[in-house]
C-alpha cells in the first residue's frame, strides 16, 4: 500500500476525486431524467395492470437502470471531462499545475486512473450484472405489459447434425 501512496500524490487524489464525482453526478442526473421519461411512457401499462410502485421500482427499473447506466457510461465519461476540466481552468487551477514543473504528460495520469476505473466497472458490468438485470426486466415486460406466454418461444435456431439447421419463427404450445 506505500508504493502505491508514494506514486498518488494529493492533486491526483483531488483529480481523480474530482472526476469520479463529476462522473457520478452526471451519470445520476441523466438517468433520473430517463427513468421519468420511461415512467411517463409506460405509466398507462403500469396502471392497467394494477401494479404497486415497489413492484415497478424493484423488477422493471432494477432491470432497466443498469441497462441505461452502461448505455449512458461513455457519453457521460466525456461530459464529465470536459464540465470537470472546463471548471478547473475557469478556476486557474491547470496553469499553476503546469508552471509548477509537472508535465503535461503527468498531469493527464489521473484522468487515465479514472478513465480506466470506469472501463473496469463498465467491463464487469457488462459481463456479470447485465445479464441477470435485463432478464429480470425482459420477464417482467414479457409477462405483465405485454402480457406473453412465457411457454411460447420465437425465433428458435437449432442445429440438427453436422449439416442441417433449422429456423422456427414461432412456436406456442
Amino acid at each position: 500500500m506505500n508504493i502505491f501512496r508514494k506514486r498518488i500524490k494529493i492533486i491526483d487524489a483531488f483529480i481523480i476525486g474530482k472526476y469520479l464525482g463529476t462522473f457520478v453526478y452526471t451519470l445520476a442526473l441523466f438517468v433520473v431524467i430517463i427513468v421519468i421519461f420511461d415512467l411517463s411512457e409506460k405509466f398507462d401499462d403500469f396502471l392497467e395492470n394494477d401494479m404497486s410502485i415497489w413492484d415497478t421500482i424493484t423488477q422493471y427499473y432494477a432491470g432497466s437502470i443498469p441497462f441505461y447506466v452502461n448505455m449512458l457510461s461513455p457519453l457521460i465519461n466525456f461530459i464529465a471531462v470536459i464540465f470537470f476540466t472546463a471548471k478547473m481552468a475557469d478556476q486557474t487551477e491547470i496553469v499553476p499545475i503546469l508552471s509548477g514543473g509537472v508535465s503535461f504528460n503527468r498531469f493527464l495520469r489521473p484522468y487515465f486512473i479514472s478513465a480506466f476505473i470506469i472501463f473496469s466497472i463498465n467491463l464487469i458490468s457488462n459481463l456479470y450484472v447485465l445479464p441477470y438485470t435485463n432478464r429480470i426486466k425482459n420477464k417482467f415486460e414479457n409477462e405483465v405489459i405485454k402480457k406473453k406466454d412465457p411457454f411460447t418461444k420465437e425465433k428458435i435456431h437449432m442445429k440438427l447434425d453436422s449439416n442441417t439447421y433449422i429456423f422456427i419463427d414461432a412456436f406456442d404450445n
